[in-house]
């Protein structure tokens, strides 16, 4: 005999034996899953030569164990346990666009510089208009006009505060153009460059011309009084009265 070679016969006998019992022990699950999704209960035992069986009838002559698969779902199981997988699911995504949004308000908004610096000098003329000791009015179009009450100053305070935090910067350049527009904007919606704007509005729209004596006339004191005319004033708070606003340092 060639050496090694009951070593090798050992071998081959034990791996056959291996690959024997998982086949039976495969052949076996295979057996139980057929059972399972076909019967309504099986059976399971063990016979003379330690062979475990499965079956949906018990064995004439052995003793047998009986084994109770759970029952299949009813359709409205199935139906419930849907419904609350799809409302954990709209759960989720609600929490997870919530978040979303949270972080999108808590980041910064890029916009062009020029925007910004309209915004932020136009949110600190209205600051410091809610600052006067004084009653102040929105309008929204000449003679329209809407009081805000005292009640109601510090929430819009804080509302213009929110606006500068996001709109204005320390940087020299922006902080240069805010000073600029500030001053511009609180020149123009003083009471009287107001009313000179209003009376040039309602000439032009009367089919008057700058060549006309009374337009000329709007003009020449619009210069006089220093009124800027690319100046919004509706929809923004404005105080009546004389009043000088401090600019930003």
């Amino acid at each position: 005999m060639v050496p090694g070679t009951a070593a090798f016969q050992t071998l081959a006998m034990s791996k056959r034996g291996r690959r024997g019992r998982v086949a039976r022990i495969g052949g076996a699950l295979l057996v139980l899953a057929a059972v399972v999704f076909t019967a309504g209960a099986i059976y399971k035992w063990v016979d003379k030569e330690g062979k475990v069986h499965y079956s949906d009838t018990p064995p004439p002559d052995a003793e047998a164990q009986l084994v109770r698969p759970d029952p299949a779902p009813t359709l409205e199981q199935r139906t419930q346990a849907q419904q609350r997988a799809r409302a954990l699911e709209d759960a989720q995504q609600a929490q997870r666009a919530t978040v979303a949004a949270r972080e999108d308000a808590s980041r910064p908004v890029a916009v062009d510089p020029s925007i910004a610096v309209r915004r932020c000098a136009d949110a600190l003329v209205q600051r410091r208009t809610l600052d006067l000791q004084t009653p102040v009015y929105r309008r929204s179009g000449p003679g329209e006009f809407e009081y805000l009450a005292d009640a109601d100053r510090a929430a819009e305070k804080q509302k213009l505060d929110e606006v500068v935090r996001i709109h204005c910067s320390d940087e020299p350049a922006q902080a240069s153009a805010v000073r600029q527009r500030f001053l511009d904007l609180s020149l123009g919606r003083r009471p009287a460059c107001i009313d000179l704007r209003d009376e040039l509005q309602e000439r032009l729209l009367r089919g008057e011309t700058s060549a006309t004596e009374g337009v000329q006339g709007i003009l020449a004191r619009l210069q006089q009084f220093r009124c800027p005319v690319d100046v919004p004033v509706d929809g923004v708070w404005l105080a009546k009265g004389d009043y000088q606003l401090q600019p930003p340092r």
